[in-house]
């Protein structure tokens, strides 16, 4: 974590190489990706996502290393965190997500836009239809997009169908 942390490249790569588990976490459940997020070393976090280490995992107060990233402003990493499918609606143990804790409007809008994006392809893929069985994925999607204040519904006629 050492090397993640402070941005030492090739003792990173050289672990790597020598089978060291990247998805180890200490007791309070801080991980080599999760300093590397912290930190801003992008190229560090992208080795240590080839290696399959799970973006995902949280620490024992439910920050993950997409929060870390977004906290302190490293907009890079967020981006590369997301194509490897870090999920922004993860919720520390505050209730937060990510884009809560964005240092930065870019990375807010980015995080936006990453959520409009896969909730729009989930609505595709379900039909957007409220009415048919396989609405559920469109109706939690419009409930995140409502709890995240991103739908317009002004002028709304109160149909369903």
């Amino acid at each position: 974590m050492f090397a993640c942390k402070n941005g030492h490249t090739q003792i990173v790569e050289l672990m790597l190489k020598n089978q060291i588990d990247p998805n180890v976490q200490k007791n309070n459940g801080w991980n080599a990706l999760m300093s590397a997020c912290k930190n801003g070393h992008t190229q560090i976090v992208e080795l240590l996502l080839k290696e399959q280490i799970d973006p995902n995992i949280q620490k024992n107060d439910g920050w993950n290393a997409l929060m870390l990233a977004s906290a302190k402003g490293h907009y890079e990493v967020v981006k590369l965190l997301l194509e490897w499918k870090a999920d922004p609606t993860i919720k520390s143990n505050e209730g937060k997500t990510a884009l809560k804790f964005a240092k930065t409007m870019e990375i807010s809008v980015l995080l936006n836009s990453y959520l409009r994006e896969h909730i729009e392809q989930e609505d595709d893929a379900a039909s957007a239809s409220f009415t048919s069985r396989s609405s559920i994925k469109s109706a939690s999607s419009t409930l995140s997009l409502l709890s995240l204040d991103m739908c317009n519904v002004s002028g709304n006629k109160g149909y369903m169908y």
